[in-house]
């Protein structure tokens, strides 16, 4: 779109035209970027929105993009910049009377007061965008300001009023078939839940992790995906100590695997794959699945690109197509089971690992940072063990950090004192020391055996 009103040629009224043009197809790229994780990116194209909305005088799209970069900033904790375009934003609505735009301007200011620790400040503010969404009929806003009237009252540790407030945006994203929204919902309650009701929360956590897969797969750019999943990932980092606490110790692992491979996986199951030994019974089969993929590929693209009727047809040739692909994976899961895992983005699962380490006569130890604790993992071919290191996340990551340090100071090609680096290597083996005692003494007696 920017190309296109680039490359058109015209007098001083089309040419304003242009710039509003221009400004709103950059605000809409920098939304899109910020919800895929892309913050940089997202900053660059509203500001230079801004400079064009400001340049011809449009006060409705300078309020939208102030709002937007005050949004941006309060993602980077720069919080200053972020009540300034916020509350610019709440002003220009007021005066042109946009109750929308007041709505969402109160939504993210609480946010802001909210991460500032004033949550008192906070709840006024999300009261505020609820009463104005309730008059306007907003539903959206309504189910923000109710998820973020949960968050606060989580924070107070008044946990049923969270919980009210969280089931009540819940109802309403589903009402309206909102995806992200009812991800993140899901995770909020599980998290609430999982002091006291781990198994509830395993059944929202579960959910949350399945709507953001689900989501994940309509994404066709690499850096897209990563990006998304980035974002997703406290919903794994919450179920694997779940997993561990009901003593679900394969699931915790798989979850752990997929937490750091979802979105590779989600790639790789879309490439061309070309396998060198096919029966001829099955070729058929691999030549439609390798059309139906670029198909597909091809389809995804132009939802991404369309801005308006386009875009639910070929919704529906996805659906189409994702239908006949499941039932070729169907038959050809007996015969090619791996091809399929990768074509259907499946982290590995720990009975297949367990075969493979039993052909490679080898263990696996892994660890897995999950919140406060610190797991191990210690998968042999006949056993699988997870247990809880002695050190906390806090304690390791300080660790980590000195540890860093202290090697990139004794890579410098000059050194002025002996002693320094004396200190420095002494610390190295002191951490090292350290954290062979804490991560691994809780499975010693396995590595001993």
């Amino acid at each position: 779109a920017l190309e296109i009103i680039g490359s058109v040629n015209g007098k001083e009224a089309e040419h304003e035209r242009k710039l509003l043009f221009r400004s709103s197809i950059l605000g809409n790229l920098a939304a899109c970027y910020f919800e895929l994780g892309m913050v940089e990116e997202a900053i660059k194209y509203n500001k230079e929105a801004l400079v064009i909305a400001k340049e011809i005088g449009d006060k409705l799209l300078e309020s939208k993009i102030n709002l937007n970069l005050g949004i941006v900033y309060g993602s980077l904790n720069y919080y200053e910049s972020a009540i300034e375009h916020i509350k610019s934003a709440m002003e220009l609505s007021k005066f042109l009377e946009d109750k929308y735009g007041e709505e969402a301007s109160h939504n993210n200011l609480g946010i802001i007061y909210k991460k500032l620790g004033n949550i008192s400040e906070s709840i006024k503010c999300y009261n505020e965008a609820l009463s104005l969404a309730e008059k306007s009929g907003n539903v959206t806003t309504k189910m923000q300001s109710l998820a973020e009237l949960g968050s606060c009252y989580n924070k107070l540790g008044k946990i049923q009023q969270a919980l009210k407030y969280y089931q009540e945006a819940l109802t309403i994203a589903k009402d309206n078939k909102d995806t992200p929204a009812q991800t993140l919902l899901n995770f909020n309650i599980a998290f609430v839940y999982s002091k006291s009701q781990p198994k509830v929360a395993f059944r929202y956590c579960k959910r949350s992790i399945e709507l953001s897969e689900i989501i994940g797969r309509t994404l066709v750019s690499e850096k897209y995906q990563i990006g998304f999943f980035g974002k997703q990932s406290n919903a794994y980092q919450l179920m694997v100590p779940l997993c561990f606490e009901l003593g679900r110790k394969r699931e915790a692992f798989e979850y752990t695997e997929r937490s750091k491979s979802k979105a590779f996986l989600d790639i790789l199951s879309t490439r061309p794959i070309h396998l060198t030994h096919v029966s001829a019974e099955f070729q058929p089969l691999f030549d439609e699945e390798q059309k139906l993929q670029d198909k597909r590929r091809a389809a995804q693209q132009i939802i991404i690109s369309a801005y308006g009727e386009n875009s639910g047809t070929e919704q529906g040739q996805v659906d189409l197509i994702n239908k006949r692909l499941e039932e070729i994976y169907t038959i050809l899961l007996k015969k090619y089971p791996q091809y399929v895992a990768l074509r259907k983005a499946f982290a590995i699962s720990s009975t297949a690992l367990q075969d493979i380490l039993r052909t490679e006569n080898a263990v696996i130890v892994e660890f897995f940072v999950a919140y406060e604790k610190v797991l191990v993992f210690y998968i042999s071919p006949d056993q699988f063990e997870i247990r809880v290191a002695n050190i906390n996340a806090l304690t390791l990551r300080d660790y980590i950090v000195r540890y860093r340090y202290a090697i990139d100071r004794l890579a410098k090609p000059i050194r002025e004192e002996n002693k320094i680096m004396k200190s420095d290597t002494k610390e190295i083996n002191d951490i090292i020391e350290k954290l062979s005692a804490n991560l691994l003494e809780p499975i010693s007696e396995y590595l001993r055996r």
